[in-house]
């Protein structure tokens, strides 16, 4: 239900015209690479839940659009050592994920400074790999359902078409099948970003 709405408000939001906008604009948009960490839910991550990501987003638009078609792509990943539940020491786990997203992201340009909202949903695969002999474990992946994600940042544009920044990024509404159990990869995400403007 949440998601049905979301990606209603969503298709409004880039189908309102803009009012104040000369709608002769040419193509205008961004492309981002980002990096940091993805805290993903204890619950059933642990001891692998915070995660090191890398990834790309590139939104693309009409300069007179209210918001801009946004693309995704991330990728986490963390190796620990877990306690086996037979009392016979440590064994090595590796936990990953890997999103695909589309959306839509709208942004406020005041002189060099340019905060940015995103909302969209996305696509996770999960696996956590790892195992002892006494502790066999294995891996799995996730039942293609799609989550649902929203993201505020700001950015310090400079040499006119470059720029750096930080985001904030809530995933929710995943589900992923983990050794037989139903779980998720809903996570939260803080990440530095790199990028150009074209």
């Amino acid at each position: 239900m949440r998601l049905a709405a979301l990606l209603t408000a969503v298709a409004m939001f880039l189908a309102t015209p803009s009012l104040a906008a000369d709608n002769d604009g040419g193509w205008t948009g961004s492309f981002n690479i980002i990096a940091g960490q993805r805290n993903i839910t204890q619950k059933y991550w642990e001891p692998v839940e915070s995660q090191t990501v890398v990834g790309m987003e590139a939104a693309f638009g009409k300069e007179y659009w209210p918001a801009h078609f946004l693309v995704t792509a991330h990728s986490s990943r963390k190796s620990a050592d877990a306690i086996a539940s037979s009392g016979g020491g440590t064994y090595a786990v590796t936990g990953t994920t890997v999103e695909l997203g589309v959306g839509a992201k709208t942004n406020f340009r005041l002189d060099n400074i340019e905060p940015y909202l995103a909302a969209g949903v996305s696509w996770t695969t999960a696996k956590i790999e790892g195992g002892s002999t006494s502790t066999p474990t294995g891996s799995d992946t996730d039942s293609n359902r799609a989550g649902y994600f929203g993201a505020v940042g700001l950015n310090y544009i400079f040499f006119e078409n470059f720029q750096v920044g930080g985001s904030v990024r809530i995933l929710e509404g995943t589900e992923v099948n983990l050794f037989d159990s139903k779980g998720d990869a809903d996570h939260i995400q803080y990440a530095f970003l790199f990028g150009w403007l074209f």
